[in-house]
């Protein structure tokens, strides 16, 4: 980014002589906003652009953009060679790999669609449900709501990513927009995928999900405020309010989350759930036992909110 101001605003709709009405605004660019197109790999300019004038292109529901229904496709295969890298869904972003076959749970194979003439693609698995494609009246500000978007599933993931209920495994964040960013278009070049595992940004331990700049809150649900202060504790030195000028990383997220269950406040809580439903049993027949829930609230380009909480699962294991 060069840091000027940008120019953006509303698109109306072509008059009757086919004349387009612009009403631009300079919009100083927020650091912050830079810092998350960074996070969920929207960082290129060039990209930004590129997606911005897709986002552009009117297609109505089962016609590609050059207004051809999809009966005039045709279907993409592995005599196409290299055109296989070049087409992918424009719903879920599916790619056709060279001698491989993708089933669904029924065993129908899924194919790609492709119109010669736009360039538009589709597999046979989303051509059904094709609800085409209405332009944003301001692309810029669809851009933001996209990478806003794609960062809030990212913070969500580092709310239970290495906690309980993650038995393994990078999960994936995935873009079904059908103006996603290449970095969640999936590649050719991969190995084998299973249930399209390719597809998306991976999450590992030391990946950012919380961009520079951005204010982080953490708080205690009512439930366990309610016991704290039953009990006559302050719960103030557990919540967290801070900005993160480096952001944080999925690593530095389960630090936060671990500020309750790492604190002397968490033994009280324990001991009065597991007294209130003390008749809950494991799927074992032993006392359930309390545990710490992550949940997001919210997610913004200034600010993500996070709430702790406590419960007891009767039949838990």
């Amino acid at each position: 980014s060069t840091g000027e101001p940008v120019l953006h605003g509303a698109v109306s709709p072509p008059n009757a002589e086919g004349v387009v009405s612009l009403l631009l605004r300079r919009v100083p660019l927020d650091p912050r906003l830079e810092a998350l197109y960074r996070m969920v790999c929207m960082d290129s300019v060039d990209e930004r652009h590129e997606l911005m004038a897709l986002m552009m292109k009117h297609r109505r529901a089962g016609e590609c953009f050059c207004g051809g229904d999809h009966s005039s496709m045709s279907q993409l295969s592995d005599k196409d060679g290299d055109d296989l890298e070049s087409f992918c869904c424009a719903i879920c972003h599916f790619r056709k790999r060279p001698g491989s076959v993708t089933t669904n749970s029924d065993g129908v194979v899924q194919e790609l669609m492709v119109c010669r003439e736009c360039e538009f693609a589709v597999c046979t698995f989303c051509l059904p449900g094709d609800e085409g494609w209405t332009p944003p009246a301001d692309p810029y500000g669809r851009l933001a709501d996209e990478a806003v978007a794609l960062g809030a599933k990212m913070a969500n993931v580092g709310g239970w990513f290495g906690g309980r209920g993650h038995m393994c495994g990078l999960p994936r964040v995935q873009c079904r927009t059908g103006i996603a960013p290449r970095a969640y278009r999936g590649n050719l070049e991969n190995e084998e995928p299973r249930f399209g595992s390719d597809v998306g940004v991976a999450m590992c331990p030391d990946k950012q999900v919380l961009h520079d700049g951005i204010r982080l809150r953490v708080l205690l649900d009512e439930k366990v405020r309610d016991i704290l202060v039953d009990q006559g504790q302050d719960y103030a030195s557990v919540e967290i309010d801070k900005v993160l000028p480096k952001g944080a990383t999925i690593g530095d997220m389960i630090s936060y989350r671990d500020a309750l269950k790492k604190s002397t406040l968490w033994p009280i809580v324990v001991e009065v759930l597991e007294n209130q439903f003390s008749h809950y049993r494991t799927r074992d027949g032993d006392p359930a036992r309390a545990y710490q829930t992550t949940k997001k609230l919210s997610f913004g380009v200034e600010e993500a909110v996070f709430e702790l909480g406590a419960r007891v699962d009767d039949g838990d294991y």
